[in-house]
Parts: C-alpha cells; structure tokens; sequence
C-alpha cells in the first residue's frame, strides 16, 4: 500500500494503516534521535513521543 493511502486509512482511524507507518519510519526516526541525544532509552522515548503527535494530528494532515 502506497504512503498516500495508509495516511488517509490512518485519518479514518485504521490503527493498523497506522501500524505500518510506524513499521516504515520507526528506524529513521529512532536514528535521527538517537544521532541527536545519544541516549538510547530517550531516543525510543522521543519517537514514541513523535509517532503519538502525529497520530493525534492526522487530521490536519493534507496527503494529497
């Protein structure tokens, strides 16, 4: 399934569209993090932290 159409299923409330984004972007944004704070145990904690933002602002979201 394309980015489009799991961030529109994601906005429709489809946790498990929404499980697939994490699976996708986890990695990055856990490096990023980690490259950042250099802490493991706060870098997972940050993304956890990222990915429940946007969860939590998909609506506002614009996929095109």
């Amino acid at each position: 399934m394309d980015e489009k159409e799991l961030i529109r299923r994601s906005q429709q409330g489809d946790g498990e569209a929404f499980g697939q984004i994490i699976e996708r972007y986890k990695g990055k944004l856990f490096n990023l993090a980690y490259g950042m704070l250099g802490d493991r145990s706060e870098a997972d904690d940050l993304a956890q932290e990222v990915f429940i933002k946007v969860w939590s602002n998909l609506a506002y979201y614009n996929a095109q």
